[in-house]
């Protein structure tokens, strides 16, 4: 039987809920199934160094450039190159060996790199949500125009995604959310009609 050559990996928000999740499925399959070529994260420094020790990437980015010095240092020797700022984002994601760009920053700094990987032809597993919430629009055209799949990975999106697995979308005219959590997951009913504005939308909002 031909062997398949690994999937090729860039991590962004490596250190977050979602990248170490990520990292965690990367070490169940083996470096036979999938290499990490590049790592991301915005302030979790010590976690990224240990990271790039054991996953050996070629490179990897804090978003910090205070911490720069800091993991450049710790990494000498090792063969991982590293470079700071958010820029150092879109650099990741369009490294030339990664197969798929994982997206998993927080907010809207994921839009930039989720872009520049779709442009470079690179496939996307999205978990920021409000990349999709900021533009949708500009992420979805460019991944027609390139041919790029964007793959959800969290949340409400990825069940979505899932549930639509081999449906026909023409024939869905509504979808519905359940509210999951939110900052009154656990409030008394009895104390619901109370609730103001404020307190609803000091929860993300999307």
């Amino acid at each position: 039987m031909e062997s398949r050559e690994p999937i090729k990996i860039s991590v962004l928000g490596s250190t977050g809920s979602i990248g170490t999740q990520v990292l965690d499925v990367v070490r169940r399959l083996g470096p036979d199934s999938v290499r990490v070529v590049g790592l991301g994260a915005q302030l979790n420094a010590e976690l990224l160094i240990e990271q790039a020790r054991e996953f050996k990437p070629e490179l990897v980015c804090i978003g910090e450039g205070k911490l720069c010095e800091r993991v450049a240092t710790a990494l000498e020797g090792t063969g991982v190159s590293a470079c700071c700022g958010v820029g150092g984002f879109d650099e990741l994601a369009t490294l030339p060996r990664a197969d798929r760009i994982v997206v998993s920053v927080a907010g809207t700094p994921g839009l930039s790199p989720t872009l520049k990987a779709i442009e470079a032809g690179k496939s996307v597993a999205l978990a920021s949500k409000e990349v999709l919430v900021a533009a949708g629009h500009l992420v979805m055209d460019a991944a027609k125009r390139n041919n790029v799949p964007v793959l959800p990975i969290d949340s409400e999106h990825s069940a979505i995604f899932q549930c639509l697995n081999g449906e026909n979308g023409r024939c869905i005219e509504k979808i519905f959310l359940t509210a999951s959590g939110g900052a009154f997951r656990n409030t008394p009913k009895e104390k619901l009609a109370k609730v103001t504005a404020e307190q609803a939308l000091a929860h993300p909002t999307w």
